[in-house]
């Protein structure tokens, strides 16, 4: 039985505002380093987070580590994995507003952004390479 996503099935869970999961790969011998991201995917298929410019996942992205993006949901229970490239640029408002307003209620949304502006941020933009994909409410349709 095949369980896989179809491309619109990824692209609706990515749409949803879920937390992703940044995977970086460390040297050998170390475990990944896990973070968790606010995200939003482009209509070109990229996908873009922002993160502070000091940050070490940066300092790893920098480094051109292999990179996983994850996103899941527990209703339907599915994910995606997705390898991809990475660009780091500067980031602009409207961006991180466009980010921000995923998952910050509205009447908070200005606060937010205000409380966060002197942050020194980076735009961080994921171009998808392959991936992998489970819905595993697809094996209750069987």
């Amino acid at each position: 039985m095949d369980m896989t996503m179809s491309e619109a099935e990824i692209a609706e869970l990515l749409d949803d505002p879920h937390v992703g999961i940044l995977g970086i790969a460390r040297r050998p011998g170390r475990p990944p380093a896990l973070t968790p991201v606010w995200y939003a995917p482009l209509p070109d298929g990229d996908i873009v987070l922002v993160t502070g410019r000091g940050s070490s996942k940066v300092a790893l992205l920098g480094a051109g580590a292999a990179v996983t993006f994850l996103v899941h949901s527990e209703q339907p229970l599915r994910h995606v994995a997705i390898d991809v490239e990475v660009e780091i640029h500067e980031c602009d408002e409207p961006t991180r507003r466009a980010i921000a307003e995923r998952y910050v209620p509205a009447d908070q949304l200005d606060g937010y952004l205000a409380a966060t502006a002197a942050a020194d941020v980076v735009l961080v933009r994921l171009r998808p390479l392959r991936h992998t994909s489970v819905d595993l409410f697809k094996a209750s349709l069987s």
